[in-house]
Formats: structure tokens, sequence, C-alpha cells
């Protein structure tokens, strides 16, 4: 998860959305992972800033994917 210039790895759109940037395994780019269950964020705010292996689920958004964060595989 890559945490922005002051640190933090949970951010917010303008409309409130909460998202957490992560660099993706597959193509090494950066995306933006959109998570919907806000009892998840203390377990981002722990792991920001180290790897991790998420479950994130693809959605259709138009002509770009949508992210959305699943939750954390442990091991």
């Amino acid at each position: 998860m890559e945490p922005d210039s002051a640190g933090n790895t949970i951010r917010r759109t303008e409309k409130g959305v909460k998202y957490v940037v992560f660099t993706l395994a597959v193509n090494g780019s950066k995306a933006k992972v959109y998570c919907k269950q806000p009892e998840m964020m203390p377990e981002i705010a722990r792991r920001q800033g180290q790897e991790a292996i998420a479950q994130v689920d693809v959605v259709a958004n138009g002509k770009h994917p949508c992210y959305v964060l699943g939750g954390f595989v442990e091991g």
C-alpha cells in the first residue's frame, strides 16, 4: 500500500468516499482500491506502508474497471 506525502494510506474523494492506493503486483502500476466497509479502516491503517495480500473485486465502471477491497489474506 502506498502512503501519500503525509504518510496516510486512507484517502477521501470530494464526495467522502474512502480509498487506498495500492501498487498492484500483476503489472506493478498504482491503482485506487475503494473500500465500502468502514470497519476495515483500522486494519488498512495498521497495514499502511507494508506489503499485503488483499482480495480485490473488479467492478465494471464504464470503460474503466473499479477495484473494491474485499479483505486481506493472511499468510
